[in-house]
């Protein structure tokens, strides 16, 4: 199966992403407060974070994102994890060039309370889909605190949830501090769709079709009806 095949099951749960426009965190796409050009949580950050999705709590893309390394069942980790490989192969088949171009080597984002690097398993899916070839020159297990030879080299920094963002945030860090080329990525930006300030973001969002063919970059969707109070989102 291609990889839209695969991941046929979420494309009616997949939201696209907010253009940068007035109102919108340009770190990690949610709404800021008024007079501040970050949300609370990117406040001052270098990194800009792309998010493939929005990822709605109680949604299927939260539930895929959540039980893809949790599920009791084997069998059902491998479906989730495969549909997900599935989202992060198409977004880089489209737009590596919106983040840069070619990255010689990705690095995931292990979990902050279990250690587990679970996006890893996202990654070894990749190149698998029919048709396809793997969209990154080289996957390298690159253990984030040890020490390697990145000197120079683009990254991919994957993650699959933002909620905070302080977990690749300091990856970032310290792959900066190593001398690559960070390229942040996260499968899902999470957002609370009951807390009152999220409201007018999926409002303007929802209604929009995901579109593989555009991204946050490229196309963005411009959101008429936030404004610059419309708060922070959680």
């Amino acid at each position: 199966m291609t990889a839209l095949e695969v991941l046929e099951p979420l494309r009616d749960s997949l939201v696209p992403i907010a253009a940068l426009q007035p109102g919108i965190c340009p770190v990690c796409r949610t709404a800021t407060k008024v007079g501040f050009d970050d949300c609370y949580r990117c406040n001052g950050q270098q990194f800009r974070v792309l998010p493939i999705t929005m990822s709605i709590s109680q949604g299927l893309i939260h539930h895929h994102l959540r039980y893809y390394k949790d599920h009791p069942v084997a069998d059902t980790r491998t479906e989730l994890t495969y549909r997900l490989a599935a989202l992060l192969e198409t977004f880089l088949r489209n737009h590596l060039n919106c983040l840069g171009g070619t990255v010689q080597r990705v690095a995931t984002v292990p979990s902050s309370k279990t250690q587990r690097d679970a996006p890893w398993e996202i990654i070894k899916f990749l190149g698998r889909f029919s048709g396809h070839t793997n969209p990154i020159t080289q996957h390298s297990d690159l253990t984030l605190g040890v020490d390697g030879d990145v000197e120079g080299q683009r990254i991919l920094l994957l993650d699959d949830t933002f909620t905070s963002g302080q977990s690749i945030f300091n990856a970032a860090q310290l792959l900066t501090r190593q001398g690559a080329i960070v390229v942040p990525v996260v499968l899902g930006r999470h957002i609370n769709a009951d807390y009152p300030p999220s409201q007018p973001l999926l409002a303007a969002l929802r209604p929009k079709k995901w579109d593989p063919t555009q991204c946050g970059i490229c196309g963005g969707i411009q959101c008429p009806t936030i404004t610059p109070d419309a708060g922070t989102l959680l």
